[in-house]
């Protein structure tokens, strides 16, 4: 005897006998897109399984999904699985559902992380410090004439 219920067993039978379950299709359809979008959303979920997914749906269902999805979930999808995309931080949700779209048909591959730019030193790093033995002003005839009025006090 079975002691958790196989819930993809029953979902399965659920799939093949439509017309018995007629009184929970919208809660069908729900859960389905739900379970999907969780799956998607999951930290664990790489490019390849959302790949798979959608050859397991089939690119009108997958496609269905992601028409379903609210913008922030389509923005953390995306951003998991193509975080170095040059354009990302600039794009508008709509850019966004289509390169998830053209990510998971895999005719456009995620992009690599670029080589951090070295800047250059500055100029001022650049030039030689100068020393001074004696700060300037206080050589000056102007700091002797001050010394010697504060000695007649």
């Amino acid at each position: 005897m079975a002691t958790e219920l196989d819930g993809f067993a029953v979902l399965e039978k659920i799939g093949g006998h439509p017309d018995r379950f007629i009184g929970i299709k919208v809660a069908v359809v729900k859960a389905a897109h739900d379970l999907a979008v969780k799956h998607l959303k999951a930290k664990s979920t790489t490019l390849l399984e959302i790949r798979a997914v959608r050859k397991i749906l089939g690119p009108d269902q997958f496609g269905l999904i992601l028409d379903g999805m609210n913008d922030a979930s389509v923005k953390s999808i995306v951003t998991k699985v193509d975080r170095y995309h040059p354009g990302m931080k600039a794009s508008d949700s709509r850019w966004k559902r289509s390169h998830l779209r053209v990510l998971s048909e895999g005719s456009v591959e995620p992009s690599v992380k670029q080589p951090a730019v070295k800047r250059g030193t500055s100029a001022r790093s650049k030039s030689p410090k100068v020393v001074r033995s004696n700060p300037s002003g206080l050589g000056s005839e102007v700091m002797n004439v001050f010394r010697q009025s504060i000695k007649r006090k």
